[in-house]
């Protein structure tokens, strides 16, 4: 992805500077390699970060660095109390500042709307101004796309998406984000097509393997499938946890909980796939559960509470941190709590305002119903959002809503002796309904 850094005019300082422009040359172009590496990991991300920021102390001038060290910093700063949100917005007025007509530094500014304000009316402004200097550019639709499955406008997103397939027929990195709008809508096929074209593309790439390895789940019920896709990625390759995410997940679809604790004992952190996320225990006392061992169970979530209570204080606002604290109290049978706090998550972000994030968190509750037995309350739930977009991700979504994940989780298991979850899993998989769905 190196040619994507061709340097506008505009986007430089003085050149007469000579060797210090130079120089700073040379470091964005080894931050933009970082950032379009196959199996992209939040390090490269960092990496790529500091390579901006020397650029820029040698060419203060050089917009372009200030641009791509916003996009940067944007998608490192999602969280809730990551100062990296200011710092982006901070890049992209500087960088239009020093270029007020660079398209690029109008699409930084976009994505600071679009994922760290939420504005996204003020957004698609942006990356409208943006697409009228930088009409060939995919990665403006890919934000474009996203926006619009937020906003229920699900058959735009995916004409979104193909339009920039369409444009740069090579980029394997937008396939695979159009592959996961085709999950969400549950296109199984269409999915498929996306991730097989992305590894003729880059056939070592992580991220397609693992969604193909999840469609087998999703398409065919089939986790022994998927598991053996992932046989096929070499050790040492796995972004984020995501490889070593999904083995354990396809593990406990498959009920071999040998196997699942193999890959728990053998990871190296306490947090699990990866630093940053829950704690180790929190996956034991799920594994522990899941075996019937339930005072082992309580003991690893006993364990795990502190740290994950902590994280909701440090992002009060963050939906997702609400509805992750929601079901480890689901698992530890603190009903009130649980619904409390998963009925916060949907409070906070509901699907009239984020049709996509909104579904996650409606599931997230119908799992916590399921846990906490409340089977009719998570049954109502079940039967929307089989035919609602957006509960159909990975790895390790125990939310899911798909007549797969239903079928094959445990997590549901207290469900299956009520007619009307039998009639569910009896019958064929509904139609996702393509409109967004009021609460």
């Amino acid at each position: 992805m190196l040619h994507e850094i061709a340097i506008p005019p505009a986007a430089c300082g003085d050149f007469s500077s000579g060797d210090s422009c130079l120089c700073a040359l040379l470091h964005g172009l080894k931050a933009r390699g970082r950032e379009g590496a196959v199996n992209r990991s939040t390090e490269d991300r960092i990496a790529a970060e500091q390579l901006y920021t020397q650029a820029i102390a040698l060419d203060p001038k050089f917009a372009l660095a200030h641009t791509r060290l916003s996009i940067v910093q944007t998608q490192l700063g999602s969280e809730a109390t990551d100062d990296r949100k200011i710092r982006a917005r901070a890049a992209a007025d500087e960088a239009l500042r020093l270029a007020p007509s660079l398209g690029e530094a109008h699409t930084a500014l976009g994505l600071c709307m679009y994922w760290g304000d939420k504005d996204y009316p003020a957004a698609l402004e942006e990356f409208s101004v943006a697409a009228a200097t930088l009409p060939n550019e995919p990665d403006i639709l890919h934000y474009i796309a996203g926006i619009q499955r937020r906003q229920g406008l699900w058959r735009e997103s995916l004409a979104t998406y193909q339009r920039a397939q369409d444009l740069d027929p090579r980029n394997r990195e937008i396939i695979v984000l159009a592959a996961i709008d085709h999950l969400l809508v549950r296109d199984w096929p269409g999915a498929r097509a996306c991730y097989n074209r992305a590894l003729e593309i880059a056939p070592d790439s992580a991220y397609a393997k693992v969604g193909l390895a999840y469609l087998e789940v999703f398409q065919n019920s089939d986790p022994a499938a998927g598991r053996k896709i992932l046989q096929n990625i070499p050790a040492g390759i796995d972004p984020n946890g995501m490889v070593t995410g999904a083995r354990w997940d396809l593990a406990m679809m498959e009920r071999d909980y040998a196997s699942a604790e193999k890959i728990l004992t053998d990871f190296p952190l306490q947090e699990f796939p990866k630093a940053g996320d829950a704690p180790k225990t929190y996956y034991l006392g799920r594994l522990a559960l899941a075996r019937g061992e339930v005072v082992a169970a309580r003991r690893y979530f006993a364990a795990a509470i502190p740290d994950i209570e902590k994280w909701v204080q440090d992002g009060p606002d963050d939906p997702n941190r609400h509805a992750q604290l929601g079901l480890l109290y689901a698992y530890g049978q603190r009903k009130e709590d649980a619904i409390r706090e998963c009925r916060r998550a949907v409070e906070i972000e509901p699907e009239s305002q984020n049709a996509f994030h909104g579904a996650t968190s409606a599931a997230n509750l119908a799992l916590i119903y399921a846990l906490v037995t409340e089977p009719d309350q998570a049954i109502t739930l079940i039967e929307r959002l089989l035919s609602t977009p957006g509960p159909a991700q990975y790895p390790d979504f125990p939310s899911n809503i798909t007549l797969a994940d239903l079928r094959l989780r445990w997590e549901w298991d207290s469900l299956q002796s009520d007619p009307r979850f039998q009639k569910i899993l009896a019958g064929p998989e509904p139609k996702t309904v393509l409109t967004t769905i009021q609460p």
